[in-house]
């Protein structure tokens, strides 16, 4: 039998150094997460939503292997 490796993949949400509009630093961006469906439907959400608030591409999700 073949094994299987799978890779770990952690996300989070990240913010432009300077966004466009000027906000509260928000220490939510550095806390890395699973990459689980839950999870990236809702940091999804929330570049939508800032980034409609701050400016088109100021936040993204980052990714990086665990």
């Amino acid at each position: 039998m073949q094994k299987v490796l799978r890779r770990l993949i952690e996300i989070r949400l990240r913010q432009a150094d300077q966004p466009v509009v000027e906000a509260p630093i928000d220490q939510g961006d550095r806390l890395w997460v699973p990459d689980t469906p839950f999870h990236r439907a809702r940091l999804a959400h929330a570049v939508e939503r800032r980034n409609s608030l701050f400016g088109a591409q100021t936040h993204w999700i980052e990714e990086r292997e665990a």
